[in-house]
């Protein structure tokens, strides 16, 4: 794990510098450790190195080699596990109905995202790493948002087509070393949540947890996304409330949700505080308050998802099949932000727009029954938290062919199965 990380260090670096041949050597050393190591050490690897995929490469912007770990992990497993026919069959059904999106590239890096999703929900792989994903996840990503920023200061911003005019100026929306300033929201209030369930399991790790949280929640209010903000608040009020849910029969609930709450409160004055004695803080208050007083606050996305409707209901054929890559990425012009937008930004119409009608309800309806299923054997409803940052965010954002959505989904599904959580979660 600290010889991954070192390399993850050293692509930061070589990608500050500029330097190609130290983000060549450092992407080697990393797929030779996932070589050597084991299929749990490298199952951990992988989410370590996610939130630095963008840099995983010799230079941002190509083709990203953690897509060398990913296949060397579904190697190594399928090799180590005993793998259920089930899941094979439910991998070959989505792989041939994916062939009629003509767009053979497009297929084979979708099935090295899809595979650990299909392949370990419900195994016992996450009980054994889960701690250790968590862990990493945060260091990576608070590495992640400190070179970033750094770049950002320095006007050495990896890509991003994402920013602001504030006052005439134009202001980039920070987006990490992701280089998509709504996917690294997500993904930080994704881990926040996580952090959140880990903390009320785990009271001895939570300062550490607690800290990360507050550090991404100030990253995340640079990228000027309305529905990340949206998605912190609703997590940190959902925690809330299950938290004195937990405690009710306790007769501790409203004493322990009132400190609960005050530290957050606190620690959200404090972040306000150094915010606004930050140099750019008039722009970052500038910048929510163009974001939140447009005509069109989904910024044009409802016009977006009526014309995917029309296109997804045109046709019998998409009952059963998917739309073609030329068709889902076709330019639709966006009168909200005067640009073309490719993708329909929504998750749940990407669905449909990726697997057909059919095949996309069958989904729907299997997550739904995961969800009652859940809830109906009286487990924790906090477990819930991250699966819900990647339902609510996903009502604006597309996620099947976006490199995390798939990965965070499986790390999401695993709080779901209370098997696999036996070994990591003791209630206090």
């Amino acid at each position: 794990m600290v010889g991954a990380f070192f390399c993850c260090c050293l692509l930061c670096i070589g990608q500050y510098f500029g330097i190609t041949a130290l983000n060549l050597s450092a992407v080697a050393v990393l797929v030779a450790l996932a070589c050597i190591a084991d299929v749990d050490e490298l199952f951990v690897i992988m989410f370590m190195t996610l939130p630095l995929y963008n840099v995983i490469s010799y230079r941002v912007g190509t083709y990203s080699m953690h897509y060398l770990v990913i296949g060397l992990f579904i190697v190594k497993y399928l090799f180590s596990t005993k793998i259920s026919a089930y899941k094979l069959i439910v991998f070959l059904v989505l792989f041939l109905l994916r062939i009629f999106a003509e767009d053979f590239v497009l297929l084979v890096s979708w099935s090295l995202l899809i595979l650990p999703l299909i392949l370990t929900i419900d195994d016992p792989i996450w009980g054994k790493n889960l701690h250790q994903i968590i862990f990493w996840m945060n260091i990576s990503m608070l590495l992640s948002c400190g070179v970033g920023y750094i770049m950002m200061l320095q006007n050495k911003s990896i890509y991003t087509n994402a920013y602001l005019y504030i006052a005439g100026i134009r202001t980039i929306r920070f987006a990490g070393l992701t280089g998509d300033s709504v996917i690294f929201g997500q993904s930080c209030v994704f881990i926040i949540a996580m952090n959140f369930v880990y903390s009320f399991f785990n009271p001895s790790n939570k300062r550490f947890y607690m800290v990360s949280s507050l550090l991404l929640a100030m990253a995340t209010l640079f990228s000027f996304s309305k529905m990340t903000l949206f998605c912190i608040v609703l997590t940190i009020v959902l925690f809330l409330i299950l938290y004195a849910k937990e405690y009710a029969s306790r007769g501790k609930a409203l004493l322990r949700t009132i400190v609960f709450a005050m530290a957050i409160i606190m620690a959200v004055f404090v972040t306000l505080l150094i915010l606004l004695n930050y140099d750019g803080s008039s722009n970052l208050i500038l910048g929510y308050i163009d974001r939140f007083t447009r005509a069109d606050l989904s910024t044009g996305r409802f016009s977006l998802w009526g014309e995917y409707l029309k296109m997804l209901c045109s046709s019998i054929r998409t009952l059963f099949l998917p739309l073609t890559s030329d068709e889902l990425s076709t330019p639709i012009w966006n009168a909200s932000s005067n640009v073309y937008v490719t993708y329909v930004h929504n998750v749940y119409l990407e669905t449909i727009a990726a697997f057909g009608w059919c095949t996309a309800v069958t989904i729907f309806l299997f997550f739904l029954f995961r969800l009652h299923r859940f809830v109906r054997e009286g487990n924790k409803l906090i477990l819930l938290l991250p699966i819900f940052v990647l339902m609510f965010m996903g009502i604006s954002l597309h996620g099947n062919f976006e490199y995390q959505f798939y990965l965070q989904l499986a790390l999401a599904c695993a709080f779901l199965n209370p098997v696999s959580m036996e070994s990591l979660i003791e209630p206090y």
